[in-house]
């Protein structure tokens, strides 16, 4: 019930409570904490296929084409090389298990609306954030779900409405196990969140905006081109948040915005896989600065719940063509 790193609020008693019972099943040697990882990135695999096979089952009338790509999905989540560190590194639960959590909240959520399965997502909810601080979007990618699963052409921001009205009784369960997280953490550890203010000091105006694009673009490099560096260190230097780098930086958070301005304003489903992609890398945008040790980010932060979330909505939000665009 203790931050995991000095100076900081992390707060994962369920994954630090699965290395006790580790402990205690398997003594402290590594098969234990290996085998316990590889089934856990497996049951995800499940989900995964899991939720690309219900999502489309709900819209098209092709199983031989759903089960394909059902299947491709859980290709490309279970043996992307990004996907390497989590399950291989045994302390690389807490991403194993929020995602668990998090993929069976979202598998709950397409069986029919009953308080049964709202109370059941909100306690799947609660576990999912003692294992980790990643899992307080899950509420925003479940009502992006329900945007993905609207059939109409009308403006993204009014499938939002239809999607809040239609799921308010779940949102306020949901919000209501958020306030218990925050509470728990607050009375545990003296305070809710913390700020890599080394980073911070250094940053201001229009530097700030240009090290959130380079943090994106750093993510879509780990998924697209893994194997350019793959490494625990990842330093960033801000002084590169001058000139070039500073155009560079700024132009892609500016892309990113307007991918979220052209789902909300034009409706077009193509770009709701990249709008929940952003969202589900909205914690490790470094909008406020979480770096450790000068890291600009870490390859798990990008992969295990972002992948497989963004599998589902990069079938669905094709429409009828079904093409995969691939990874995130």
């Amino acid at each position: 019930f203790r931050p995991l790193l000095p100076a900081t609020t992390y707060f994962r008693p369920l994954v630090l409570l699965s290395f006790v019972a580790q402990f205690k099943a398997f003594g402290d040697g590594a098969f234990g904490g290996h085998l316990i990882n590889l089934i856990l990135h497996l049951i995800n695999v499940c989900l995964v296929y899991f939720l690309v096979e219900r999502v489309l089952s709900l819209n098209y009338s092709s199983s031989k084409a759903v089960q394909i790509y059902a299947v491709m999905a859980a290709l490309v989540y279970g043996l992307h090389p990004a996907m390497v560190e989590p399950v291989a590194w045994i302390s690389g639960r807490f991403d194993l298990m929020v995602t668990t959590f998090s993929l069976l909240a979202m598998a709950l959520f397409l069986y029919p609306k009953t308080w049964r399965r709202d109370i059941g997502i909100a306690t799947i909810f609660f576990l999912a954030g003692l294992c980790k601080e990643q899992a307080f979007i899950l509420p925003g990618v479940l009502v992006l779900l329900s945007c993905a699963l609207d059939g109409s052409d009308v403006p993204g921001w009014q499938r939002l409405k239809s999607a809040i009205v239609c799921e308010r009784g779940l949102l306020v369960i949901l919000g209501i196990s958020l306030i218990a997280l925050l509470w728990v953490r607050h009375m545990l550890m003296g305070r809710v969140g913390h700020v890599d203010m080394t980073v911070w000091k250094k940053l201001g105006g229009l530097a700030h905006f240009a090290f959130v694009g380079w943090t994106i673009l750093f993510y879509l490099k780990a998924v697209i081109n893994p194997f350019s560096g793959i490494s625990p260190q990842h330093p960033f230097d801000l002084e590169l948040l001058q000139g070039g780098g500073l155009v560079v930086g700024g132009c892609v958070t500016v892309i990113s915005v307007f991918v979220i301005l052209n789902f909300l304003l034009g409706g077009r489903k193509v770009v709701l896989p990249f709008v929940v992609l952003l969202l589900a890398l909205l914690p490790v945008l470094n909008i406020v600065p979480l770096t450790i040790a000068g890291n600009i980010g870490h390859e798990r932060y990008d992969r295990l719940e972002k992948i497989g979330w963004t599998c589902a909505f990069c079938f669905r939000g094709l429409d009828n063509s079904l093409l995969f665009e691939g990874g995130d």
